[in-house]
């Protein structure tokens, strides 16, 4: 295993690459675990009219930007409103200090997420930080982070990378990788095949094999599944499902992925040989 710290992630990537209320007059209905009071429009027959629709497809993109406590994120809201979102340290631009992962609803111009979690390659593990948000879609999308002892606001911009398909990701690919549980970088060599199947192996010998899927409703990003097969790698023996993000100007290929109870996380950074 690689001694580098967490603070040596990632170094060959230079962040900027990738980069180029509402009421209602009726009762309001029961809300899902992951949606704001506010957001919930009335029940058939409660006599009222609700809150703006949850529309998660309107804040759908890649965003990127930067937060007061001087990190630059960039990541992305898919069409269900789950959200993927790197940050640097803090100064350091080149460098992915960790994850900020949830999902979110969409109305009125307001994005909320009451279940998120902050994946930290910093040694703070995975912390509650729930968003309160407004957006312009596919132009800007700001707000605050609060954390339990501290609240960090952000602000993005709409991007985009092009298109990429499983036969352009293809290939052999070389970096480093971090689990959230034991944040010290490892050196990684990932294949991947035009059917979308991966395997990996990192220094220490940990084994992982899954499958990556193109979404079609954000340009660039693709589902990923990885079962890990060996008790050495820092994750043990589990399956976590997540992201890619593939940018073909720099054939870099930037991926998280989290556990079922959403404990722990993988992150990712390789690019193609």
């Amino acid at each position: 295993m690689s001694t580098k710290t967490a603070h040596r992630i990632f170094t060959t990537w230079i962040f900027a690459s990738l980069m180029a209320a509402c009421g209602g007059s009726g009762p309001p209905a029961e809300c899902p675990p992951n949606v704001h009071p506010a957001f919930c429009t009335a029940r058939p027959g409660d006599g009222g009219g609700g809150g703006p629709v949850n529309d998660p497809a309107a804040s759908a993109g890649l965003w990127e930007g930067s937060t007061s406590s001087g990190r630059q994120t960039f990541g992305a809201v898919l069409s269900d409103g789950t959200y993927w979102f790197f940050y640097t340290l803090i100064g350091d631009f080149s460098r992915i200090a960790g994850l900020a992962q949830g999902t979110a609803t969409s109305a009125g111009g307001t994005l909320t997420s009451t279940n998120g979690l902050d994946f930290s390659l910093e040694g703070m593990g995975a912390t509650t930080a729930n968003i309160l948000g407004t957006f312009v879609p596919q132009t800007s999308l700001s707000g605050t982070i609060r954390y339990p002892d501290e609240s960090v606001s952000f602000t993005t911009s709409f991007t985009t990378l092009p298109s990429a398909t499983l036969s352009q990701i293809a290939g052999n690919y070389r970096g480093e990788a971090a689990v959230v549980s034991a944040p010290t970088a490892e050196s990684l060599s990932v294949t991947v095949n035009a059917s979308g199947v991966i395997g990996g192996t990192t220094a220490n010998g940990c084994n992982f094999a899954g499958t990556a899927t193109p979404r079609t409703d954000v340009a660039a990003v693709f589902d990923i599944t990885l079962t890990f097969s060996s008790r050495v790698c820092a994750l043990g023996i589990t399956t976590v499902r997540g992201i890619a993000i593939y940018d073909t100007n720099t054939g870099q290929l930037l991926s998280a992925a989290v556990n079922p109870g959403r404990t722990d996380g993988f992150l990712a950074l390789v690019t193609k040989q």
